[in-house]
């Protein structure tokens, strides 16, 4: 597989698919108007440290304060995906070892098509030394189709709000999406051969 070719494709695909879409913010939004009044906890946008593979600290006071909102999010509406993998990566940081897994496999299950639920189910197989698990859920991020990748950032609620609150730009979405792409392909490549901790090491969470 040619990597440069792939992610280009993966690029052109998002491209022409957000211009049919007209980039539009009219995308449909999940029902979210009661949790809405809830949103009181600051620093939104500052989920993205979950992102930094532990290298950079996390507030235990945010990150419970998050896991707080995402209760609610999944209590509400069980069905949405993007909120158990939300509330996994808190308890992840919050060393909820055993709940974080279980969230993150239910988003995985509810949507198996977008490729963040099933790399970072694998990064977290491959913190327990899973590496047979961990490569599946890599190879299958690789394999969702980037088109429904873009469509389901933009008609996220979730997503919405912290792609507004960070001012990522629609150019953003999608070269967080070729990245993702690219670290799903080098996360398959090592885990055929090398160490689960070393691998573990190189490969950062992803949000979206």
């Amino acid at each position: 597989m040619d990597l440069k070719k792939f992610l280009a494709a993966v690029g052109t695909t998002a491209i022409a698919l957000l211009l049919a879409l007209g980039i539009s913010r009219a995308a449909a939004q999940l029902p979210l108007k009661i949790l809405n009044a809830n949103l009181a906890y600051a620093n939104f946008e500052g989920l993205f440290v979950l992102e930094q593979g532990g290298r950079t600290a996390c507030s235990r006071h945010d990150l419970n304060k998050w896991r707080a909102y995402f209760n609610q999010v999944v209590h509400l509406l069980p069905g949405m995906a993007e909120a158990w993998h939300m509330r996994g990566l808190c308890e992840l940081y919050l060393d909820d070892r055993a709940a974080a897994v279980s969230d993150l496999e239910k988003a995985a299950a509810l949507n198996p098509r977008f490729w963040a639920f099933q790399y970072d189910l694998g990064i977290v197989y491959l913190r327990q030394n899973n590496v047979e698990k961990a490569r599946e859920c890599f190879q299958k991020a690789l394999a969702t189709p980037p088109q429904f990748n873009a469509v389901f950032i933009k008609s996220s609620k979730i997503y919405a709000d912290l792609i507004a609150k960070s001012k990522h730009t629609d150019i953003d979405i999608l070269q967080r999406l070729q990245e993702g792409y690219r670290l799903s392909f080098v996360a398959a490549q090592l885990t055929a051969g090398a160490e689960p901790a070393t691998v573990s090491a190189q490969l950062p969470l992803r949000l979206f």
